[in-house]
C-alpha cells in the first residue's frame, strides 16, 4: 500500500507497530523535503539579492507613499507600510530646477491632509513625457483631502489624479484653491476644487492658470469662487472635458488674456450668478505671451456643453477671434439679461508699464493707459444650439445683445472699423424665451448693412420662439430630446471652417485649426449626416450597451464581451482598447499586455444610425506583478520563490514556462527579469 494512502487508513481503524513505523518514515521524509525547500527558498533569495546589488536598475518611476495617519517623515516612503506623513516631505525629495532622470509618483493614502502637510508652492520639479510628476490618491476619488490650496509654479510634466482639495471655515480669503503659473503639459483628472468653507466662497478663482502651455482638465469639480470657478489667462493648447464648474460669484468659465487653442467640451456648467461661459473678457496687457497680444482668445471650440442656471447671461464672447459656440444646449440661462452677447473685451495695463509698452511695440492692441473696453471680435460662429429658457425663467430684456462700434485709444494699433460682428454668424439656433414681443438684439451690432448677421438673417436661419424645445427633464439634468420631440424639426446647419487668411500682425500668431466640424454629442454618439441643435442627440438611435465578465486581472486576462443594447442594431464595431477590434456581436478577448483600457462598443441600425458607448476600467496587471501595484517589484520575486519551494499555495500565473508547475526555473526568471537581464517573462 502507498504510504500516503496507508497514513489516510489510520483514520478507519486503529493502527498498528508496522503503521507506526510507516508514520514516523513519512513525517521524517516530509520534515526532510520542508527543510531542503526552505534551504532552496532561502538560496533563491541569496541569489537575487545579489543581483540587486550587483546589477544596476535602470531609470523608471520612483514611487513614494503618503500616510496622513499612521506615515513619519523619518520612513522611507517606498511601502504603504513605511509611508511619509506629509506631502511635503514626499515633493521635497523630487530634484529641482533639472530635467528628471526619473519620474515620481507620490500616492497619497486615504486621510485628511492639513494645511502644514502640504508645501507652500510646488515648484521648479521639470518632468519629462518619459518621467513625469503625478500626485494621486491611491485609492481613488474623495479618499485623499487636501486642506490647504496648491500653489504651482514653473513645474512641466505634472499631473494631479484624483485629489479633492477643501477650503475649511476662515481658510483663504482671495486666492484660489489651485493656481498655475509658468507651467507646461499639466493634467489635472478627477479632481475635486472646492472654494465654499460652508458659509462663504473664499477662492477669487476656484482654478487659476496664468501663462501656461499644454494644460488638461478631464472628469474634474470646481466650484465655489467669488469670482470665476475657472479663469484662463494667456494659455496655450489646452483642453477642458467632462467636467462641472459651478457655483460662483461671477463666470463659470472664463478664458481670456490671448489665451490660443482651447477645446471645452462635455462639460457641466451651472449656478453661476453672472453667466455660464466668457470667450473673453478683460486682460492686463502685460500679462499677455507673444504673438497673441491682439485678441482676448483665439482659435477656440465651445461645444456639446450644457449650461443651466446662470444669472444675466448664457454665453459671452468678448473679444475673441475663430471662436466656434456650438451644439450647447441651455436652460434656464441669461434671466437677468439675455441668453448671448457678443461685446468688446476690455484691456489694460496691470502696474508693469514696461511690459505694456514693449508689446505695444511689438504690434500687440494696447497701450500703457487706463482700461477700457475696444478689443474687438472676428469669426465667432453660433451654430445649432439649443437655448430654452421657460416662460417663468425668460430674459428680461432681448434674447441676445451684438455691441456696435466703438472708437479705440489712438495709440492701440487697432484697426478701424473697431467692430465685435465681423463675420459673425448666429445660425440654427433654437430658441424659447420670453414673449413673442421681446427685442431680437439690445445693441448696436448686427446693422442691416452687414451681408454675415443681421436681425432679417437671424430670424430667417434661427428658430425663435416657433418651436418649444421638448427635453425629456430638464429640471432633473436629463436634456435629452425625446424620440419625437420639436428638436427633430428645427433646422440645423452644417458648420464652414474659419477663414483663415485674416489674422493681424505683427506679431502674427499661428492659424491653428480651422476645420468645425463636431462628429460627436455630449455622449459621444456620432452624428450622422442629419443635424439636430443641442449638445445631445435625440434618443431615436440605438444605445450601446454591454457587459464583461471580468474587468481585473493579470496578463493574460480573457473577457467575454456580451452586447446588451437596445434599439435593434444590425451591426457591432468593437475597439478593446489595445488595437484590437471586433465586429462579432459577442466577442472574446485576450489582453496580453498590462494597462488600464477602455473598451468601446459602437452599433448601427439598419438606417445608419450609430450609437456608442465606452466603460473604462478593463485594467490588466502586468505578468507577475503579483501584489497589483504594476510593476514587478522584489516582493513578487519572494512570492514566486515561496511558491516554488511549496511554502506558499500553487498558482499557476506564476508558472512562466507554462510546464503545469512551478518551479525554480520560474523563479530564477522573474528574478533575472527583475533585474533587468531578460526583457519579458
Amino acid at each position: 500500500m502507498p504510504e500516503y494512502r496507508r497514513i489516510i487508513s489510520f483514520r478507519s481503524r486503529e493502527r498498528t507497530s508496522q503503521d507506526n513505523i510507516y508514520l514516523s518514515k513519512y513525517l521524517s521524509v516530509y520534515k526532510w523535503k520542508v527543510t531542503i525547500m526552505r534551504h532552496l527558498a532561502i538560496s533563491i533569495l541569496c541569489i537575487i539579492i545579489l543581483l540587486v546589488i550587483s546589477v544596476p536598475v535602470s531609470a523608471g518611476m520612483q514611487t513614494m507613499w503618503i500616510d496622513p495617519v499612521h506615515g513619519n517623515d523619518n520612513n522611507t516612503g517606498l511601502s504603504p507600510s513605511d509611508a511619509l506623513a506629509n506631502l511635503t516631505a514626499g515633493w521635497s525629495r523630487i530634484p529641482k530646477n533639472t530635467t528628471l532622470a526619473d519620474g515620481y509618483r507620490i500616492l497619497l493614502l486615504p486621510g485628511h491632509y492639513p494645511e502644514s502637510a502640504i508645501p507652500g508652492y510646488l515648484e521648479l520639479a521639470f518632468g519629462t513625457e518619459e518621467n513625469p510628476v503625478i500626485i494621486e490618491s491611491a485609492n481613488g476619488s474623495h479618499t485623499a483631502i487636501l486642506h490647504g490650496w496648491l500653489n504651482i509654479d514653473r513645474c512641466s510634466h505634472l499631473s494631479l489624479i484624483n485629489l479633492d482639495v477643501v477650503t475649511d471655515p476662515g481658510y483663504g480669503g482671495g486666492g484660489n484653491v489651485v493656481h498655475l503659473a509658468g507651467c507646461d503639459h499639466i493634467l489635472l483628472k478627477g479632481c475635486t476644487l472646492n472654494g465654499y468653507d460652508g458659509t462663504t466662497r473664499q477662492p477669487q478663482e476656484t482654478f487659476k492658470a496664468n501663462q501656461i502651455r499644454n494644460l488638461t482638465i478631464e472628469d474634474c469639480d470646481m466650484s465655489g469662487a467669488f469670482w470665476y470657478a475657472l479663469d484662463y489667462v494667456s494659455v496655450q493648447n489646452a483642453t477642458i472635458t467632462g467636467s462641472k464648474f459651478h457655483d460662483a460669484g461671477e463666470y463659470c468659465l472664463l478664458l481670456k488674456g490671448g489665451s490660443s487653442a482651447i477645446l471645452v467640451e462635455r462639460n457641466e456648467i451651472y449656478r453661476c450668478d453672472t453667466g455660464g461661459f466668457s470667450a473673453g473678457s478683460g486682460t492686463g496687457f502685460n500679462w499677455m505671451v507673444s504673438p497673441y497680444l491682439h485678441y482676448e482668445l483665439y482659435n477656440t471650440k465651445f461645444v456639446n456643453n450644457i449650461i443651466h442656471d446662470t444669472g444675466l447671461v448664457g454665453i459671452s464672447a468678448n473679444g475673441g477671434y475663430n471662436v466656434l459656440i456650438a451644439y450647447n444646449t441651455l436652460y434656464k440661462t441669461g434671466q437677468g439679461n439675455h441668453l448671448l452677447e457678443v461685446m468688446h473685451g476690455r484691456r489694460g495695463c496691470d502696474g508693469d508699464n514696461a511690459t505694456c509698452e514693449q508689446n505695444q511695440l511689438a504690434g500687440g492692441w494696447g497701450n500703457a493707459g487706463e482700461e477700457g473696453e475696444y478689443i474687438p471680435s472676428a469669426n465667432v460662429f453660433v451654430y445649432n444650439n439649443v437655448m430654452y429658457n421657460p416662460p417663468e425663467n425668460a430674459s428680461r430684456w432681448e434674447q441676445m445683445a451684438i455691441q456696435g462700434n466703438v472708437t479705440p485709444p489712438s495709440d492701440s494699433n487697432i484697426p478701424l472699423p473697431d467692430v465685435v460682428d465681423r463675420n459673425l454668424q448666429i445660425r440654427g439656433n433654437m430658441i424659447w424665451n420670453g414673449p413673442p414681443d421681446l427685442p431680437l438684439n439690445g445693441g448696436d451690432g448686427c446693422r442691416p448693412e452687414n451681408p454675415a448677421c443681421n436681425e432679417t438673417q437671424i430670424l430667417q436661419d434661427n428658430t425663435i420662439n416657433q418651436l418649444e424645445p421638448e427635453l425629456i427633464s430638464p429640471d432633473n439634468n436629463d436634456f435629452t430630446p425625446g424620440s419625437n420631440s420639436t428638436v427633430l424639426y428645427s433646422p440645423a446647419y452644417a458648420i464652414p471652417p474659419f477663414p483663415g487668411n485674416d489674422r493681424p500682425s505683427p506679431p502674427l500668431a499661428p492659424q491653428g485649426n480651422l476645420n468645425n466640424l463636431v462628429p460627436r454629442d455630449y455622449f459621444g454618439n456620432l452624428r450622422g449626416e442629419v443635424r439636430y441643435a443641442g449638445a445631445i442627440l435625440p434618443v431615436s438611435s440605438p444605445v450601446a450597451t454591454f457587459t464583461a465578465s471580468v474587468t481585473i486581472g493579470r496578463v493574460p486576462l480573457t473577457v467575454q464581451f456580451n452586447d446588451t443594447s437596445t434599439g435593434s442594431p444590425t451591426s457591432w464595431n468593437w475597439s478593446f482598447g489595445d488595437a484590437d477590434h471586433s465586429a462579432i456581436r459577442n466577442p472574446v478577448h485576450t489582453y496580453r499586455q498590462g494597462g488600464s483600457y477602455s473598451v468601446v462598443l459602437t452599433v448601427t441600425d439598419n438606417i445608419g444610425a450609430t450609437n456608442t458607448s465606452r466603460v473604462f476600467g478593463i485594467t490588466v496587471f502586468p505578468r507577475g506583478d503579483f501584489n497589483s501595484n504594476w510593476r514587478v517589484d522584489i516582493g513578487d520575486v519572494t512570492r514566486v520563490a515561496y511558491i516554488a519551494a511549496e511554502l506558499l499555495p500553487h498558482d499557476l500565473n506564476a508558472d512562466f514556462d507554462a510546464s503545469g508547475h512551478v518551479e525554480v526555473g520560474d523563479a530564477a526568471r522573474i528574478a533575472w527579469y527583475y533585474v533587468g537581464k531578460i526583457p519579458e517573462l
